[in-house]
């Protein structure tokens, strides 16, 4: 039995599918993760997990990478066949073929939010032309745009990383209201769009066209409503939270630092300290008023003889401990916003900016960032940074010649294949860094799981008639399967929570390339570990789901950096190292003359150490070098 199969639960339906191809060559990963995506399409939007602000549902992209012949499109069509194979199954969820024009691909899935994209080479399909046209859309700022931390900074977004914490919102209301949410960047790039630069009430920011703001809209039941930025047209309102703040280390932060530190607090709706009457108290209350933007109260304690001086309105507190930076205040800043309504009503007009003019200046480099609410404020702005392949209640999507489109709770799932060249040749390094390539489950593999010259002489003739009717009824269960799922998935008992929080906690990328991945890895856990479920006809996922599905995750992000890495420059003459070595033993001097037309030998030699190092290469006993994990 392989070595997949014993990992898989014994109940599992997908034992049975791997059971079925007995003299196929694919690799047995391909085979396996070609019928999770097929299950997961399926059942679309009809199995969800809660999970935190956001629901997560179980449809599988996925993306196989290795040599020509290996086997990707083999396994791609086994799997897609599921569906095929079912009238009812493929009229709920057709099969996407053709180019990838965003005329074509908006009108496939206007038709049927819930299909397949199947991309034999998803290189080819979602090509550097065709993502640069905004297929795949991100929050797209330029590089100096002040974005809102948790910590009450206002840092570039260029300067952030996957994993930093910002102030977010809620994507949709709930039910009724929008809340302040802690986000967490989980990608981040750069590369060229075309952007405009809308001038407002409050000040301007330069953005893509596509980057969508949050608005009221007066005569709408749901006052609040996303627009592109292109969009925007003069007299619209842009909700909006304040200007930026900046701290400054000075004599007067300093001091109410320690004020605040000392005698302050911290509540929902108010920011706060006492102090007794006198000239602590009159100074201390003089430096707060410094800043003019700060509204405060002043209270009278008579029966103890102190004052409350006080600030209250929620950007005002929130300004106040972002400019100070009272260290111990600081760690309880959360309280003051998060879970906080977002609000636009009448008396707010101060939490709106003016839209005076959007001026368009042309293809500009920006930022591309993507945060797990889908949510950030940038420059003061109320923004988003959805995607199609995040799975929101509605996209909207932009073509030339029909404008915008809108696409009702889309279920689109993606199954492509590539080879490593054609891969890194065809996409942009910001693929990698801006996250498209994270939003796939990749499996990488080099060899063919076995050579058969001849299959069809390798079975006797009544062999074969009993595959072909086990094979009917595994296809028959795969409908079964999916006309059971339904509803929402929960943990079936506290041994499979601790086993998903313990795997969490611990899990740490190879690499620092692999980090946009691992900011997704939970996610690939929880849809692996919700099907593994399905697939045994349950409704709550266990600790054998859970385990299966952290294994066979941890099996692939092996090999992730192999495509990865690749990359960059210096990545690609590392893959061309591993891959002139092969499965044989080479000694240093034959790399050299191995690599002597893309390198020279001093630079052979770095490579091969770096390679050393990160344990791909081992140097053996007779000096000759071998690779690990192949």
């Amino acid at each position: 039995m392989h070595e997949l199969q014993k990992l898989l639960p014994k109940d599992s339906w997908f034992r049975e599918w791997l059971e079925i191809f007995p003299l196929c060559e694919a690799p047995r990963s391909y085979l396996l993760v070609a019928a999770f995506s097929a299950l997961g399409a399926a059942i679309g939007r009809g199995v969800y997990f809660a999970h935190d602000v956001h629901t997560l549902f179980p449809m599988l992209n996925i993306l196989l990478i290795g040599p020509s012949g290996i086997g990707k499109t083999t396994s791609l069509e086994l799997g897609s066949g599921l569906i095929r194979s079912s009238p009812e199954l493929l009229e709920h969820t057709p099969v996407i073929l053709g180019k990838a024009t965003p005329e074509k691909l908006h009108e496939d899935l206007v038709a049927a939010p819930k299909s397949i994209i199947f991309a034999e080479e998803l290189a080819a399909f979602f090509n550097k032309q065709k993502y640069m046209e905004g297929m795949i859309p991100y929050c797209c700022c330029v590089p100096e745009t002040k974005v809102l931390t948790a910590d009450l900074n206002w840092k570039s977004v260029g300067e952030l990383f996957v994993d930093e914490e910002l102030v977010g919102f809620d994507e949709w209301p709930t039910p009724t209201f929008r809340y302040h949410r802690r986000a967490k960047v989980t990608a981040t790039g750069r590369k060229k769009l075309p952007c405009v630069r809308i001038t407002t009430s409050k000040g301007a920011i330069t953005v893509s066209t596509e980057h969508p703001f949050l608005c009221r809209h007066r005569d709408l039941k749901e006052n609040q409503h996303w627009i592109l930025a292109e969009n925007l047209k003069p007299g619209t309102e842009i909700l909006y939270f304040g200007p930026p703040w900046e701290y400054k280390e000075n004599y007067r932060t300093g001091y109410l630092a320690g004020i605040y530190d000392g005698e302050g607090h911290t509540a929902k709706y108010n920011v706060s300290f006492v102090q007794k009457e006198g000239a602590v108290l009159e100074h201390a209350h003089k430096l707060v008023a410094e800043d003019k933007m700060l509204h405060i109260s002043k209270y009278k304690h008579s029966s103890h003889g102190t004052r409350t001086i006080r600030v209250a309105k929620f950007y005002d507190r929130l300004r106040l401990l972002g400019t100070i930076r009272p260290i111990r205040l600081l760690t309880q800043a959360a309280k003051t916003w998060e879970n906080q309504i977002i609000s636009c009503g009448p008396n707010r007009e101060n939490s709106l900016a003016k839209v005076e003019s959007v001026l368009f200046i042309g293809e500009q480099e920006v930022v591309t960032l993507e945060t797990d609410t889908h949510t950030l404020i940038t420059e003061g702005y109320y923004t988003h940074n959805t995607a199609l392949l995040n799975y929101p209640d509605v996209v909207e999507l932009r073509t030339k010649h029909e404008g915008i489109t809108k696409i009702d709770k889309p279920s689109v799932t993606i199954m492509g294949g590539s080879t490593p060249e054609w891969l890194q040749d065809q996409l942009p390094d910001s693929a990698t860094t801006g996250g498209f390539l994270a939003r796939f489950f990749i499996v990488f593999e080099e060899y063919k799981f076995r050579r058969i010259a001849l299959p069809g002489l390798a079975m006797g003739r009544e062999a074969k008639r009993a595959l072909e009717d086990k094979r009917d009824q595994v296809i028959r269960e795969f409908g079964t399967l999916v006309t059971a799922a339904s509803g929402e998935m929960v943990f079936s008992d506290w041994t499979a929570i601790d086993e998903y929080t313990k795997w969490y906690n611990e899990y740490r990328p190879e690499s620092g390339f692999l980090s946009p991945f691992a900011a997704r890895a939970g996610e690939f856990i929880l849809r692996l570990a919700c099907l593994c479920a399905i697939s045994r006809k349950h409704s709550r996922i266990d600790r054998y789901d859970i385990r299966f599905s952290i294994r066979f995750y941890e099996l692939c992000a092996r090999k992730l950096g192999r495509v990865v890495i690749p990359f960059s420059p210096d990545g690609k003459l590392l893959d061309q190292v591993l891959h002139s070595i092969g499965q044989r033993e080479m000694s240093q001097v034959e790399i050299r003359r191995a690599m002597r037309n893309v390198a020279s030998a001093h630079r052979v030699d770095l490579l091969v150490d770096s390679l050393l190092a990160s344990e791909d290469l081992v140097r053996l006993k007779n000096g000759q070098l071998r690779r690990l994990n192949v």
